[in-house]
């Protein structure tokens, strides 16, 4: 976790930043809902400006830094979904 929060994130912030990244959430998974050990440990989320934004983020040059940091914070292969928001509370 300190990798994660000390060198990824920054390091997505400075690329990602001027592209449209506006913030990033880190939840650390503790149980499922079963209180069964979670498939995975971290989730993060990233909120972009739009699709666009999110997209072209992903085809920057400087991105494959980011990628190639992963192996760093993550012990397994990173799953990426993406979506929109539709509500909140």
């Amino acid at each position: 976790m300190e990798h994660y929060l000390s060198n990824h994130m920054p390091l997505a912030e400075k690329i990602w930043g001027p592209l449209g990244l506006l913030k990033w959430e880190l939840v650390e998974v503790v149980a499922g809902v079963d209180g069964k050990q979670p498939t995975f440990s971290v989730v993060n989320i990233l909120t972009w400006n739009d699709g666009a934004s999110y997209s072209a983020a992903l085809k920057a040059d400087d991105a494959a830094r980011i990628f190639e940091d992963l192996p760093l914070v993550c012990n397994h292969e990173p799953i990426f979904v993406a979506g929109n928001v539709v509500a909140r509370g």
